[in-house]
């Protein structure tokens, strides 16, 4: 999965919500299919899990498919997280 646009809302000390842009691919192009998630998502930085989130149904077609989708953020690891934060998202 290749994550394109990530939007955050709604912050908390343990979760947010959050608004995911991003595609799939892998799939054989022979068949159109629905792919499940069927554990939620693990979000890693620096090979460290900093979140999770679950993910409902795709469709793929032609071997890829993309997600559109708003769900909720769990932080894993907040001092993990608050690093990333630091270093991702620009300060106005």
């Amino acid at each position: 999965m290749k994550v394109v646009q990530l939007s955050m809302t709604d912050p908390g000390e343990t979760s947010m919500m959050v608004s995911v842009l991003a595609s799939v691919g892998g799939v054989p192009k022979l068949f159109s299919a629905s792919m499940e998630f069927t554990e939620a998502v693990v979000v890693s930085w620096k090979r460290i899990e900093i979140g999770s989130m679950t993910l409902g149904t795709v469709h793929v077609s032609k071997g890829k498919g993309d997600i559109l989708q708003t769900t909720k953020f769990q932080i894993l690891n907040t001092t993990a997280f608050g690093e990333f934060a630091k270093i991702m998202i620009p300060q106005f």
